[in-house]
């Protein structure tokens, strides 16, 4: 699993470090979410959306929008053992369908939070999906 991303100082833009999977592949990455000044946010009214666009050659602007998750489809509030929240954690899954659809290449993906009229760009960064080795058939 991908590590919970978190900013360094309040405020930071965080930009996550490539990262690569598999078309076809379940893909999951975690946040930790925080506001502007560093502090976990509460993401039991908040809007998580998480995006993934194709990467335009000049490598900071998205080209077209390929995936687009929110809670309850693709993102999951983690709880812990005994049901309750765990404070600004979050689980973005990505499933094989999903990757699957998409070409070997490079793309952007950028997670935004919204609560209480504000909104929180968490990170954003680069993923390249690599096609996987034909299955060789036995025979």
């Amino acid at each position: 699993m991908t590590s919970a991303f978190m900013q360094l100082h309040p405020g930071e833009v965080t930009i996550h470090p490539p990262q690569q999977f598999y078309a076809g592949d379940t893909w999951p990455i975690s946040a930790l979410c925080t506001d502007g000044d560093g502090a976990v946010i509460d993401l039991s009214a908040a809007d998580c959306v998480w995006q993934l666009n194709e990467y335009l050659p000049d490598g900071e602007h998205g080209g077209p929008n390929k995936l687009t998750l929110q809670v309850g489809t693709g993102i999951a509030l983690v709880e812990n053992t005994s049901g309750d929240l765990v404070p600004g954690l979050i689980l973005i899954t990505v499933t094989p369908g999903q990757s699957a659809g998409l070409a070997p290449g490079f793309y952007l993906d950028q997670l935004q939070v919204s609560v209480g009229g504000k909104v929180f760009v968490q990170f954003r960064g680069r993923i390249e999906v690599v096609a996987k080795l034909p299955v060789a058939v036995s025979g």
